[in-house]
């Protein structure tokens, strides 16, 4: 019987096939980081080639139920396969996501607005994006559905594909998002924002709306105010919100709420939340767009230091990665098999 080393000073028999106890050894959970997966992977692979082995019975998984192990596994086989200057170009992104805020938009109208919301989040290291679609299903504006291509990663003055690297997650009504929001273990902090309806002309009306304090001032749009409907606890200005309470006593992080651009949020989330704010304005205007709102709010919420740059959970970190190389890799299947893997539900 003869035997072949290979590089890395392991040998294999190459008259028969290894036994089973050896295939199995190939599974054994990856206890490394992300960058040290990669980077391991990148090696094997340049002294191996593409042709990663091939094992017979390979483990049965699902994406709903994959463990961090499973997803070390997944980056380590699919990594070889994508090219390494966009390979290290997500490694950093996801070295410079934040750990616990997250963004809510319950029923934005205007999918322009969708995307200048998605862009901020994305730019800002905010990973997931938690959308109420009760009155209307928003999809994406058509520039960026055909942003799903294999591009330049951000080089688009619009913002385009931004999306493409959040977790996004619908619900179809407000109760829904509720229910998921407790099951992350956030508190819930909601823009306050009491509007007036349009005028004839299609204005905003000056008169206050219905249950409104005799100061507060009714405005059309994202409009925070100093005054509010005495039927909830009063909002405070944005940096006077306590972000660091989100990750504390058993809580995860905050899901900062944003509302429809005419109608603000809706009464159920309101009553629901554990803080409102608003974001104090100086001028004669009384409205910010959505997007500059958003903006604005999420950087008073990173100024805080409660969500520092890079604070993301290495093995979320290292699962997002593999969701990236599952749905970029052509033939992803093909070489997980090869790697002893395989998820029924892809």
């Amino acid at each position: 019987m003869r035997a072949g080393a290979l590089a890395g000073g392991m040998c294999v028999c190459l008259m028969q096939c290894p036994p089973r106890s050896s295939i199995r050894a190939q599974l054994e959970p990856l206890h490394q980081s992300l960058g040290d997966i990669i980077t391991t992977s990148l090696d094997r692979h340049a002294q191996r080639g593409q042709k990663l082995g091939t094992v017979v019975e390979p483990v049965l998984r699902t994406l709903t139920t994959a463990k961090r192990d499973d997803w070390c596994r997944v980056v380590d086989a699919l990594a070889p396969f994508m090219k390494e200057r966009r390979l290290r170009r997500l490694e950093t992104a996801l070295s410079q996501r934040r750990n616990g805020l997250e963004l809510v938009v319950e029923n934005v109208a205007d999918p322009w607005n969708l995307a200048s919301l998605v862009r901020s989040a994305e730019a800002l290291g905010v990973q997931h994006v938690h959308l109420v679609e009760s009155i209307t299903f928003v999809a994406l504006p058509a520039t960026v559905a055909h942003a799903s291509s294999r591009g330049a990663l951000g080089r688009t003055d619009t913002g385009d594909g931004a999306s493409r690297w959040l977790s996004i997650h619908r619900y179809p009504s407000t109760d829904a998002l509720l229910a998921g929001l407790r099951e992350r273990n956030l508190l819930i902090y909601s823009s306050d924002c009491p509007t007036g309806e349009d005028d004839d002309d299609g204005g905003a009306s000056s008169a206050p709306k219905s249950g409104a304090t005799a100061t507060a001032s009714a405005v059309e749009g994202m409009g925070w105010v100093t005054a509010k409907s005495g039927e909830f606890a009063p909002a405070v200005p944005i940096e006077e919100l306590d972000f660091s309470a989100g990750l504390c006593d058993g809580h995860r992080g905050v899901a900062l709420v944003f509302g429809n651009e005419r109608r603000g949020v809706s009464r159920l989330l309101l009553e629901s939340s554990d803080a409102l704010f608003y974001l104090p304005m100086c001028g004669f205007t009384q409205s910010f767009n959505i997007g500059v709102a958003l903006a604005m709010s999420l950087s008073a919420a990173i100024r805080s230091g409660a969500f520092p740059a890079g604070s993301l959970d290495e093995a979320e970190r290292i699962e997002l990665m593999a969701r990236w190389l599952l749905r970029d890799v052509k033939g992803a299947r093909t070489y997980l098999h090869d790697a002893g893997l395989e998820f029924a539900d892809f």
